[in-house]
């Protein structure tokens, strides 16, 4: 599969768990919890409390050789936004 196969397929939108891709296209899926989402949102607010100029993306999906995995946090600087803006997924650094 193709990561914008999986974003437009009606089947996996709305699910309870992180979905990523292997090196195969294969969907890996992992569980996710409110502890989970709460702890991504402390993470982001502390990053964000630095006063970094940049972008806080929660599940942010990187194309990556191993395929398409989604970090819980990541920070991306304004040169990243203004070279990339906010594609699905994201190119790997």
């Amino acid at each position: 599969m193709e990561w914008q196969q999986v974003i437009d397929n009606p089947f996996l939108q709305d699910l309870p768990f992180k979905i990523e891709l292997n090196k195969w296209g294969k969907i890996l899926m992992s569980p996710a919890n409110n502890n989970h989402g709460n702890l991504q949102y402390k993470i982001g607010h502390r990053i964000h409390s630095t006063k970094r100029s940049g972008e806080i993306i929660i599940e942010c999906s990187i194309k990556t050789p191993e395929g398409v995995k989604v970090a819980d946090v990541a920070w991306a600087s304004d040169e990243f936004i203004a070279e990339h803006g906010f594609n699905t997924p994201s190119p790997s650094r």
